[in-house]
């Protein structure tokens, strides 16, 4: 994540997640909000990713975005994707709702192959589950929950980048 921090007229342009150390060691350099991490400071920009610009603009304490980082840091691609969907589709404008939003990713079930019925159930039971069988090869009932899967969640289909991700 880089970001672009401002306060008191100053302005740091950092790369996150770091060390705390790292931050206050930047903080100090520009005397930015009094050397402490702990203190708000105002993103005026997310450079990357462009998904979190909706933070530009509001005012964070820097540990609770270095938080953020580097729990995103850590997710795959899939994972990535998920958040990103789930983000879009809740709308999430704060700070502590997206590092909420990392713990419940798997709320989401971002489908990508959608070619037949029993796909989309196998990839929504991974999603929302975290595991299926090795060697399960019940295609009839991934294909049934395939079929029911509109009925089965309770939300909206949204749609991100070329994928169909259903909130459970």
């Amino acid at each position: 994540m880089k970001v672009t921090l401002t306060d008191n007229n100053r302005e740091i342009e950092i790369v996150l997640p770091t060390t705390d150390r790292t931050l206050k060691a930047e903080l100090y350099t520009l005397r930015l909000a009094d050397y402490s991490i702990r203190k708000p400071v105002t993103i005026k920009s997310v450079n990357s990713p462009v998904a979190l610009s909706v933070l530009n603009g509001k005012t964070v304490k820097l540990d609770e975005l270095n938080y953020l980082a580097k729990r995103l840091d850590s997710f795959d691609n899939s994972e990535l994707h998920q958040f990103y969907s789930g983000l879009q589709h809740e709308g999430f404008v704060n700070l502590k709702d997206m590092i909420n939003l990392t713990f419940n990713i798997h709320r989401y079930a971002l489908l990508t192959d959608v070619s037949s019925p029993a796909s989309i159930g196998r990839k929504y039971i991974l999603s929302t589950q975290g595991c299926i069988p090795a060697d399960d090869s019940d295609d009839k009932m991934y294909e049934n929950i395939g079929k029911q899967l509109p009925e089965l969640v309770s939300r909206c289909v949204t749609v991100f980048m070329f994928f169909l991700c259903f909130a459970s």
